[in-house]
């Protein structure tokens, strides 16, 4: 995408003053006084809509791990000069700032609930993946079987799928609770689905309900 069709594309999204010479302003900096290197700083609205104009997560914007030459590349965070990689993992609570590329992160709740929103959003797309719906126009198809976790999808077979899934999507939502944090909103066709299993979402106990 060339940088007219990215202020295009912003312009679609409803960004009309992320024009082709602003874009151009950001990609390349304002000069500065007296020598110094060019900057241009990005506001967090411009952030958001050119991580969605490009169709990337927004920390990919600030940490450019996918350079082709496999250069290390350091940025620029305040006083801290990170790792690409190391500020990516940072910016997604993955990771800790100034440690380097650790496999076992110091755990914080903070990063707790970024990982239990994750696995939130993780089985909620696996359950609109396999709706019912879907499960039943493929399995008229002759000859074709649709399969998750390994088996058959019959319409039972997904009813226990989802239902084990909605009770892990209810253990995060416990989780988030009790460590201070704001339960996220949950996509209408999930909350939805867990009615129809009988799976209480909002419970406060661990037991599994019974269809």
């Amino acid at each position: 995408m060339n940088r007219e069709q990215l202020a295009d594309r912003c312009k679609e999204l409803g960004y009309p003053s992320l024009t082709y010479g602003v874009i151009g302003s950001i990609e390349t900096g304002r000069p500065a006084q007296k020598g110094g290197p060019r900057v241009r700083e990005i506001s967090l609205d411009e952030w958001s809509a050119l991580a969605r104009a490009l169709d990337v997560p927004p920390p990919f914007l600030l940490s450019p791990v996918d350079d082709v030459k496999g250069e290390p590349d350091t940025v620029q965070a305040g006083l801290l000069a990170l790792d690409s990689w190391e500020l990516l993992l940072w910016l997604t609570g993955s990771g800790e700032a100034g440690e380097g590329l650790v496999s076992h992160p110091k755990s914080t709740d903070e990063m707790e609930l970024i990982w239990l929103g994750r696995a939130i959003a993780e089985i909620s797309g696996e359950i609109l993946r396999t709706s019912v719906s879907l499960v039943d126009k493929f399995s008229r198809r002759p000859g074709f079987e649709f399969r998750i976790g390994g088996m058959v999808a019959t319409r039972d077979a997904v009813d226990e799928y989802h239902r084990q899934g909605l009770i892990e999507v209810r253990k995060a939502l416990q989780r988030i609770a009790h460590r201070g944090g704001r339960r996220p909103t949950l996509h209408e066709d999930v909350v939805r689905r867990a009615a129809d299993l009988g799976v209480d979402l909002w419970a406060d106990d661990d037991e599994d309900e019974q269809p």
